[in-house]
């Protein structure tokens, strides 16, 4: 207990439904990300371009999925307390 970090390191379970609303937008963010971060490291993309990056981020549905894992850790939260 003694060396026990202080915080969760968890990533809430989401419900059946939770997936099923954000497994387009989830698998379409995840290959958009790893496509264009790869570009920046490699300098193809210059970091000028980091804030376009996140605005397409951001139209593809980013929002929609960071809301529902904040549901999720909310109820798993709740449920520890």
């Amino acid at each position: 207990m003694k060396y026990q970090f202080p915080t969760m390191n968890v990533t809430p379970l989401l419900t059946d439904e939770e997936k099923d609303a954000i497994t387009a937008n989830d698998e379409q963010l995840n290959k958009y990300f790893e496509s264009s971060v790869a570009k920046f490291i490699i300098g193809e993309t210059p970091m000028s371009q980091w804030d376009a990056f996140l605005e397409e981020l951001g139209k593809i549905g980013s929002q929609k999925v960071i809301d529902t894992y904040q549901v999720a850790l909310d109820r798993l939260k709740n449920n520890i307390k």
